[in-house]
């Protein structure tokens, strides 16, 4: 089948995340492969793809920001790495995307469930929905909130110093921030009670930690930076049995006035105080080192560093060139994530485990722009003279690296996307997402939570001031989107795939390595996710 030609991001995106067609998209947004259909399919296999021996346990990796340009760079520069030694037993995906909106959360999502925010929910960390009130409203007066999934969430956020107050948080390892109940979005009840809306109650789809648990009963873990990262669980609440989220926002020492993720040095920090939780579970013990509760089924977290050194504005943040060449806080971070994976590998063996389980390293999102000498602070979208008379229609707009745009009258986003269309050097638009094409990749904006518009800016602008960051996430260019996904396993052997595939094949992946069907995870049911190709499964 020949391959049509895409010079848009987002008509690319368009057939990354569709449920008929698979393709390879270029830096340029370019469609470069032919299609493969997936329709009705659960399963992949190949002749030559040696059995996979037995899995009984998964450990999930994020390394935030992680493009496959970094893990590339990385292993061929560090034979003696743990990733060489990762890669040199496993299946490296050379063209691993995100299923669009590159952020942590959907991100996160498509790791966990299978699916896209079509199914999941989570457009980002900061949203609008139309169905719900808003916090501390009691569900009076008109619906339609704001629901801002970030460290605002916590008690003790203080807007003014940007950071956390954490009672107590002397010691530095568990700086932990309750949620604070009334900054919640609500809902009405049928019985007209009125109720808070937790993040585990925002997802609309079940997690692999929930089937797991509900499908074995077997024990599960995750670690993040953030408390409301409890969606994890699941709608029902239950699915992770040790949930570690240490709060990076957290002040990293006490009268500093920064946070852990402030600099590389502090975020290192971070990013170890959640690496000595995982060991205790690897050890049997849960996250506090304190318990005997057995070894989890499913275990992992995330890492920050590579993502903070990735955006870093001062001496030897980002990159040297448009070819991932690390800088020194980039290869500083990298140096440090692969040091923790390796303790993590070391205690599985300590443990007799590591010949039974299956390691899966990936990232929720890349950042943009790589080449740091495309960088261009446009300031943000609303602020934008061209948009000034469509101020009054909108409802929210969350950009970075993308612009999405919730309005309060649906029916005139046709208009304000003519516009931006039309315009696109006033916009410093590349591509937008609006209409049909909003409605049969993500939903109808009608229901509630689908954003009326997408704007994808070009190569390399922001859609915020000049600050601290070179560099951002959650849009659809290649630099966001093009993840690493490196999958090792017993009875692997090395192996680079270039056929394409997408961050949501990792859940059917989990749930299928541990002989459970991936088609009990509901967003694998509704869009049809494969299992990830050539590992035997």
């Amino acid at each position: 089948m020949k391959s049509k030609l895409f010079r848009s991001p987002l008509a690319c995106l368009s057939v990354i995340i569709g449920v008929l067609s698979l393709h390879a998209c270029a830096q340029d947004g370019t469609l470069v492969s032919g299609a493969v259909s997936n329709v009705g399919q659960t399963k992949n296999t190949n002749a030559l793809t040696p059995s996979l021996a037995p899995v009984k346990r998964v450990l999930l990796i994020s390394i935030d920001g992680m493009h496959q340009q970094d893990l590339n760079v990385f292993v061929k520069s560090h034979p003696d790495s743990s990733l060489s030694q990762l890669s040199s037993s496993g299946v490296t995906y050379q063209q691993a995307f995100t299923p669009g909106m590159s952020d942590s959360f959907p991100g996160l999502a498509a790791m966990l469930t299978g699916g896209t925010a079509k199914s999941h929910g989570f457009f980002y960390d900061e949203s609008y929905d139309a169905t719900l009130y808003p916090a501390g409203s009691n569900c009076q007066g008109p619906l339609g909130a704001e629901v801002d999934w970030t460290d605002f969430m916590n008690q003790g956020f203080d807007e003014k110093v940007g950071f956390v107050q954490v009672p107590g948080n002397t010691d530095g390892k568990h700086p932990f921030a309750p949620l604070d109940l009334t900054k919640l979005p609500l809902r009405k009840l049928e019985n007209g009670n009125c109720t808070v809306v937790y993040p585990h109650d925002y997802l609309r789809v079940n997690t692999i930690f929930e089937v797991i648990k509900q499908s074995t009963g077997a024990r599960t873990a995750w670690s993040d930076k953030h408390t409301v990262y409890e969606w994890v669980n699941g709608p029902s609440g239950k699915g992770v049995d040790d949930l570690f989220v240490p709060e990076i926002k957290a002040e990293a020492v006490a009268g500093s006035g920064a946070a852990y993720e402030a600099v590389l040095s502090t975020t290192l920090i971070y990013d170890d105080i959640k690496v000595g939780a995982m060991l205790n579970q690897i050890g049997g013990l849960d996250s506090s080192g304190i318990h005997k509760v057995g070894v989890p089924v499913i275990m992992g977290l995330n890492f920050q560093a590579l993502s903070v050194a990735q955006k870093a504005a001062s001496p030897g943040g980002g990159y040297l060139d448009a070819a991932a060449t690390p800088d020194t806080q980039v290869a500083t971070a990298m140096l440090h994530t692969d040091a923790s994976l390796g303790k993590m590998i070391a205690a599985l063996k300590a443990q007799n485990l590591f010949s039974s389980t299956m390691i899966v390293v990936s990232s929720k999102h890349g950042q943009s722009p790589i080449d740091r000498r495309k960088v261009q602070h446009v300031g943000h979208f609303s602020a934008l003279p061209a948009f000034a008379s469509f101020k009054e229609d909108i409802a929210l707009i969350v950009d970075d690296s993308t612009a999405m745009i919730w309005m309060k009258n649906h029916g005139k986003a046709a208009a304000l996307a003519a516009t931006i269309k039309a315009n696109p050097d006033a916009f410093f638009a590349q591509d937008v997402l609006s209409g049909e094409a909003m409605t049969a990749l993500y939903g109808d904006p009608a229901m509630g939570r689908t954003p009326d518009i997408i704007v994808q800016p070009k190569s390399g602008v922001i859609y915020t001031k000049k600050g601290k960051k070179i560099a951002e996430h959650g849009g659809n260019s290649a630099d966001d989107a093009h993840i690493a996904l490196l999958v090792s396993a017993p009875g692997l052997v090395a192996k680079n795939v270039h056929t394409m595939v997408n961050l949501t094949q990792v859940a059917p992946t989990v749930l299928q390595a541990l002989g459970i069907s991936p088609l009990t995870l509901q967003a694998v049911a509704a869009e049809g996710t494969l299992v990830l190709p050539q590992l035997g499964l």
